[in-house]
């Protein structure tokens, strides 16, 4: 599996640094499920669904302290915390930072895939 200079990947290869095949499933299960999940919080936001919020964002943090990316897994820590309070000025607040950083590694994994796959 290729890397690339982003710290997220670094955080993710040193992860499963004795595995590269365990690291290469984990991250092909992460970027099938990712989208997926982005789009489901997109849509908890958009219909105000605390408890969808809260779910979907656990689900996100457990994939991102499995992939070792901590600053995703904060924001995605806050956001979680922020549904279960019902605090939609919070989730407004973090809930786009998550999404980026979440639409960015799924970016630069993807393009690690593919660089790999075309050496």
């Amino acid at each position: 599996m290729g890397t690339n200079s982003h710290s997220n990947d670094n955080a993710v290869g040193a992860r499963f640094e004795l595995d590269s095949d365990l690291l290469e499933t984990v991250i092909e299960l992460f970027l099938a499920d990712a989208p997926k999940q982005i789009a489901e919080l997109q849509a908890a936001i958009k219909n105000r669904d605390a408890d969808k919020i809260g779910a979907v964002s656990h689900t996100l943090r457990g994939s991102s302290d499995i992939l070792g990316t901590t600053s995703i897994s904060a924001l995605a820590l806050a956001v979680e915390q922020a549904a279960r309070l019902g605090d939609f000025a919070a989730i407004a607040q973090q809930a786009p930072q998550l999404i980026s950083k979440l639409q960015k590694l799924v970016t630069e994994l993807s393009s690690a895939d593919i660089q790999e796959e075309t050496q």
